[in-house]
């Protein structure tokens, strides 16, 4: 796959980001050189942050090595460094993941911050025990980003403590009944699905999303598509809800001008000792947006989230059973305004039977 880049007014190039067999096999004419001694930081006609999602989206296998080199570089530009982390932390390789651990030790507090939010996206156990053993160490700028780097981690592989840094009670909004819209939920179509995973790219959040089932949720103009974990997708998967932490899957919110979908919330599930599982739809910074909880029974398993308090929030109920991978909706509604002048406590109220 060939691909144009503009480097002045007046000239352009060629550049191969990927082999095929249609390709005239020339090494010359395909070598990534110039691409490379961008990213660099060693010409200056093609901007160094261009050239690295250049060299992302090509083939060469080793481009993670070249993103760890800029990484460490401390006379490298801050805004390069923090590029390279955000790469590889989308490379997802065990040897992309291992360089930003590596690298945990900068004194940047900036790339710092982009090397724990790559982590806390994509790493494993040995990203934990890490941030987990420098936490103590590390500058009080990063400490909350630390702290949600860890959780999302957990989460992931499945390990008890890191919780999020949020009250451990939740304050929910009571939607006002005489100014509500309906939330259309509906099974998302197979293009969409295709198109949404395409968008967010290689296992967002370091987990595998099912293409089906998917759901769409429409609120006026607005458009997300929930894409659950794969390993939730069967009836029987979803008694390993009630054992074990885990994400359930990602809410991903369409652009209304470009169409692309990019990830909005990641839905963490937790068990609790009575059966029930608390569920919460978190931003990447982990700002919790919607909470609930979720209760498997012989009917499947119902669920039940609503808006969580906040600057701007809107009152949003859901409620519905998953049985075979099919969603029934027994309530969905969303406030028309902004509801903060109503912010109460609000008890939980038991599941849809």
């Amino acid at each position: 796959m060939a691909l144009k880049i503009a480097l002045t007014e007046d000239t352009a190039q060629d550049v191969v980001a990927r082999i095929d067999a249609a390709f005239d096999l020339d090494p010359d004419r395909a070598s990534l050189e110039r691409v490379r001694r961008a990213v660099a930081g060693r010409d200056a006609e093609l901007p160094a942050t261009r050239a690295m999602a250049l060299l992302f989206t090509s083939d060469f296998p080793n481009k993670h090595r070249d993103f760890e080199n800029v990484l460490a570089d401390d006379q490298a530009p801050e805004l390069s460094r923090r590029v390279a982390a955000v790469y590889l932390g989308q490379l997802q390789t065990p040897e992309a993941l291992e360089a930003l651990v590596q690298h945990l030790d900068t004194h940047d507090e900036r790339v710092l911050s982009a090397i724990v939010r790559a982590l806390g996206a994509a790493g494993g156990r040995r990203a934990l025990e890490s941030l987990t053993k420098l936490e103590p160490n590390l500058p009080p700028s990063v400490t909350d980003e630390v702290a949600i780097a860890c959780a999302f981690i957990a989460y992931r592989i499945g390990v008890e403590g890191h919780d999020l840094p949020i009250p451990a009670d939740f304050l929910f909004i009571d939607v006002d009944e005489s100014c509500t819209g309906n939330l259309e939920i509906m099974p998302a179509g197979r293009n969409d699905t295709e198109f949404c995973l395409r968008s967010l790219g290689r296992r967002p959040f370091g987990i595998e999303l099912a293409e089906y089932p998917a759901f769409q949720v429409r609120c006026q103009r607005q458009v997300w598509l929930f894409l659950p974990n794969r390993v939730f997708v069967t009836e029987s998967a979803l008694v390993r809800i009630t054992s074990n932490r885990a994400i359930l899957g990602v809410v991903a919110s369409r652009n209304q001008e470009t169409g692309l979908y990019s990830l909005a919330y990641v839905l963490l599930a937790t068990p609790l000792k009575d059966g029930t599982v608390k569920i919460v739809a978190s931003r990447t910074n982990g700002q919790v947006i919607f909470g609930g909880s979720a209760r498997l029974d012989d009917a499947g398993l119902q669920i039940s989230l609503r808006a969580v308090t906040r600057p701007g929030a809107f009152g949003v109920d859901i409620e519905g059973t998953v049985e075979n991978g099919q969603l029934r909706i027994h309530r969905a509604v969303a406030a028309r305004a902004s509801q903060d002048h109503r912010l109460r406590p609000v008890p939980e109220r038991p599941l849809a039977e």
